[in-house]
């Protein structure tokens, strides 16, 4: 599953407007549905690394 890609916010322009990104969205949905990082990792075509740093971003985010 690739996804498009939307012109970048930062963290703080995002946060005030309580917005995930798309990949962020779909990282934290695939853990809320037990994949593990590697799981998800390939099944969005990033690394693993990567993939912890979007789900931090994102419950961040949500202040969670």
């Amino acid at each position: 599953m690739r996804l498009r890609r939307a012109p970048v916010k930062s963290i703080g322009e995002r946060k005030a407007a309580n917005e995930l990104s798309q990949i962020e969205r779909a990282v934290l949905e695939c853990l809320r549905l037990g994949d593990t990082k590697k799981k998800i990792a390939v099944k969005l075509g990033i690394s693993e690394r990567t993939v912890e740093l979007y789900v931090r971003h994102g419950l961040r985010l949500l202040d969670v």
